[in-house]
């Protein structure tokens, strides 16, 4: 997906104006949740996805053009890839 795509879905959708985000290399977010819904487009780089859904948990390696969307209370957590990672970020 593009990212003027990325901003019509998100927008359509409900989500707030995209902000850009950059973890560093390797960076790794322990298992956390949001009290929000996220929907994130890869610009730049790899991050990997790990997801706690109904059918158990899920990984995910993401690059640039791919679109995750994160319900809100979800279980999951990030890992940058080696060149670290940047992606445009919306929430609702």
């Amino acid at each position: 997906m593009t990212e003027d795509e990325f901003r019509a879905a998100a927008s359509e959708m409900g989500y707030d104006e995209p902000i850009e985000k950059t973890l560093e290399p390797d960076r790794y977010n322990d298992f956390h949740i949001h009290d929000v819904s996220l929907f994130l487009l890869i610009t730049e780089g790899e991050m990997t996805l790990d997801v706690d859904g109904a059918d158990g948990m899920t990984t995910t390696v993401c690059r640039p053009g791919d679109v995750i969307e994160v319900p809100a209370a979800v279980t999951h957590n990030e890992r940058a890839g080696a060149d670290g990672v940047t992606i445009l970020v919306s929430r609702k």
